[in-house]
């Protein structure tokens, strides 16, 4: 999953082109061995990130409990200057993911090619963004690639595209809230 979100973003290959190549990873686990994910352990991988200079903060993961352990953490990432994207879930539901329902976060649907909304991708009025999640070509394990499906890889989208726009060659570089900015006024509403 790592490797797919990842090559959201940074991907080269010929099949698996990422938004950002040019960007900078900062690979940190907020899974336990057997790959389950807790409160605590995504907690202390966005304070990781955020100490770690993270400007962009991508978290393919969302659970239906809120937790004032991430929240806390979102707060110190956010004061350190990171702007956090985050999945809204796949559960079909009007009922947005957390961290993604949690302020401060922008939470990222899913569409299909056509911009229409994907069933599965939850729904509500955090969302702020949405993104290709339909049939997404993704590295995978064994250099090999895979199609992938879900808001897990569409918040990667959205990462990737508000770095490229940092990284864009010019007399000053953009802040993560300026990248934002920049990104927003072009999307195309397609309303609740």
């Amino acid at each position: 999953h790592g490797t797919a979100v990842a090559s959201m973003i940074i991907g080269n290959g010929e099949l698996t082109p990422g938004v950002a190549p040019g960007a900078t990873i900062i690979s940190i686990r907020v899974a336990d061995d057997r790959g389950s994910p807790d409160s605590f352990l995504l907690a202390k991988g966005i304070v990781a990130a955020a100490d770690k200079g993270a400007q962009l903060i991508n978290i393919s993961l969302g659970s239906a409990g809120d937790s004032a352990l991430v929240r806390n953490a979102i707060d110190y990432a956010t004061k350190k200057g990171a702007l956090i994207i985050a999945a809204t879930g796949n559960n079909g539901q009007n009922r947005v993911s957390y961290p993604a329902a949690n302020p401060g976060v922008i939470a990222v649907g899913a569409v299909d090619a056509d911009g229409s909304h994907l069933d599965f991708s939850n729904t509500g009025q955090q969302v702020a963004i949405s993104a290709p999640g339909f049939g997404i070509n993704a590295a995978w394990t064994g250099s090999t690639a895979a199609s992938v499906n879900g808001t897990s890889f569409s918040s990667p989208i959205v990462t990737g595209a508000i770095a490229a726009l940092m990284s864009q060659p010019g007399v000053k570089k953009l802040t993560a809230d300026q990248a934002k900015a920049v990104l927003f006024s072009y999307l195309n509403d397609g309303g609740e």
